[in-house]
């Protein structure tokens, strides 16, 4: 099965005061990335991802890639929250 281009797996709205800076930190879940497959079946397969954050899937600030590795992994259930955190004040 052909993955979307770009799928929104997480979002948080963080209040950010003038000239200040947050870190957030998401926990993404590989079965998060689940998709059906030409059998029907709902699971996560390995390979290469990227996932970025920022304001819009237009405008990427942090990108990271990652790699799925195993088998293909089947799931009884999808995964639909991405956990997020807050870190303190940087500047």
């Amino acid at each position: 099965m052909v993955r979307p281009a770009v799928q929104l797996i997480g979002y948080a709205r963080i209040p950010i005061g003038s000239g200040e800076s947050r870190t957030v930190s998401f926990h993404v879940d590989a079965a998060r990335l689940a998709i059906t497959g030409e059998d029907g079946a709902l699971g996560v397969d390995p390979g290469p991802m990227r996932l970025i954050a920022g304001p819009s899937a237009a405008e990427a600030a942090v990108t990271a890639e990652v790699t799925i590795i195993g088998e293909r992994r089947l799931l009884a259930e999808r995964v639909l929250r991405t956990p997020w955190s807050i870190g303190g004040p940087v500047s």
